[in-house]
């Protein structure tokens, strides 16, 4: 069964501009986008063999298959989900930010949850995501995922969670997961188990990546918004800000930036009302919220051909970890720099003086436009 969000008439997941349904219209008569199929906060829910295709987000909307525990309310209000033989994707998007967003999304559920045998493609954030839950309790496993900005997203997840047995590739990013400030609160991430209890390898980490095939994830030309716009092209898994997880036996291949990158994550913000820099620091650079990274194993994993685009850094973890960590004064200072690039280049008046430029170039190169 295809759910198809083009209009009625059109073919099925039809690319055209005129096929696409943007959704109805709010007071001021601007189309919002469109949701495929949601699931709200309801228990027991099992989604299976559909294909959703191109509902689109506008100024919301746009993700095509979503277990919705309460998005942006701090709270958890999901308990068990299944989703299984599930294809998610868009065969549409613009600059106008008409795109898909998520293809097979979890959201404030506590699981016990599952994504098995599913593919997702082409969304702006990431094919696939499971957050905004301190303890998940949900499994991906026989993913597959391609063509997006994040392959999979894990913001402020944690707990018992397992992402094992899957295919990454093509996309700008294969893996991230990251503690943030913001409507997926509480933050952090954090991959400890419950009640210092023992995971699956016998540490005190439930959060696990391993058995996962992530390569080729270099492509810049995919859609993307929001902080996934800001993913590091060429890599294959990112640990930004989250701590306590494992990572194993994982095979990764012809990355060109890096294999596995561990980073701090610092958040500039604003935050809505319901985060408030939970496991994070405000004191190491002013007005970010700075979330450290540590606790993580990350061992066994196989590594081939990755960091090719011959940056100074590409391709090496431990060094970079090691080195951010015993130079907290040039960190600071490379906050500092990049917090007065981003005032100095994306406020009102320069981000209009940018805009008013493509248009003259564009009516130079076109003067009948």
């Amino acid at each position: 069964m295809v759910i198809d969000g083009t209009k009625p008439g059109s073919a099925p997941c039809d690319a055209s501009v005129d096929a696409q349904d943007f959704g109805p219209l709010d007071a001021d008569g601007n189309p919002v986008g469109r949701n495929g199929i949601e699931a709200f906060e309801v228990d027991g829910v099992s989604i299976e063999n559909l294909t959703v295709c191109n509902f689109l987000h506008v100024q919301d909307g746009g993700n095509e298959i979503w277990f919705n525990g309460g998005d942006g309310t701090g709270t958890v209000n999901m308990g068990p989900f299944t989703g299984t033989y599930l294809s998610a994707t868009s065969t549409y998007y613009d600059d106008q930010g008409h795109r898909g967003e998520y293809g097979i999304f979890a959201s404030n559920a506590r699981g016990p949850g599952l994504f098995e045998h599913t593919y997702a493609s082409n969304m702006g954030d990431a094919s696939y995501y499971v957050g905004a839950c301190p303890d998940c309790n949900t499994v991906v496993t026989d993913a597959h995922a391609e063509n997006s900005a994040l392959g999979y997203s894990g913001t402020n997840s944690g707990g018992h969670l397992i992402i094992e047995d899957s295919e990454w590739n093509d996309n700008k990013t294969g893996i991230s997961t990251n503690s943030q400030n913001n409507d997926d609160a509480p933050s952090p991430q954090d991959g400890a188990c419950p009640g210092d209890g023992v995971g699956p390898t016998g540490s005190h980490s439930c959060t696990l990546f391993r058995g996962n095939f992530i390569h080729d994830n270099n492509n810049p030309n995919v859609p993307s918004a929001g902080s996934a716009a800001f993913g590091p092209v060429g890599t294959g898994m990112v640990l930004a800000g989250g701590r306590n997880d494992t990572v194993i036996d994982n095979r990764v291949q012809n990355q060109g930036s890096w294999g596995i990158l561990v980073v701090p994550y610092p958040d500039a913000g604003p935050p809505p009302p319901v985060a408030h820099c939970e496991g994070g620091d405000m004191t190491v650079l002013p007005g970010f919220c700075y979330y450290d990274s540590w606790g993580h194993e990350v061992t066994g994993n196989f590594f081939k051909n990755v960091g090719f685009f011959g940056n100074e850094t590409n391709g090496d973890l431990a060094e970079k970890m090691l080195w951010a960590s015993s130079h907290p004064d040039e960190m600071r200072r490379l906050g500092r720099r990049a917090r007065a690039e981003y005032e100095s280049k994306y406020n009102p008046a320069s981000n209009y003086e940018q805009l008013m430029a493509i248009y003259v170039d564009v009516l130079a190169r076109n003067p009948e436009a």
